[in-house]
């Protein structure tokens, strides 16, 4: 192994530490972790939250699943996680710009103090 790459955020640090400590254990060489930020993750569940209010008004399927949990709270769970997979559907397929909700603490969103939840 030439290299491991790490991402920025704590968690991701803590897992290489879990990783380094079992090579460790067991004799096994690891090299020190080179830092990413490329690595830094999107945080797919706040751009969401987001982006829910113009889904709402824009796509009929997911307004329906809301009403459903306004109706039925036991629905919530479930719901939510049917909204959640349209939402990244359209993501993925690349209908829907979230581009601003990709970026880390540094980003010009994070300045106008809109709290991320990426550590």
């Amino acid at each position: 192994m030439t290299g491991v790459y790490v991402g920025p955020l704590k968690r991701q640090q803590h897992t290489f530490e879990i990783v380094k400590k079992v090579y460790d254990e067991n004799n096994l060489f690891l090299p020190e972790p080179i830092l990413e930020n490329g690595l830094l993750e999107h945080n797919g569940h706040k751009a969401m939250e987001l982006m829910l209010p113009t889904l709402i008004k824009t796509v009929p399927y997911v307004k329906e699943l809301v009403e459903q949990i306004n109706t039925n709270p036991e629905r919530k769970k479930a719901n939510g996680l049917l909204i959640f997979q349209y939402f990244l559907n359209e993501w993925v397929e690349g209908k829907m710009d979230v581009k601003e909700f990709c970026r880390g603490k540094n980003s010009a969103r994070s300045e106008k103090r809109i709290k991320y939840d990426f550590e």
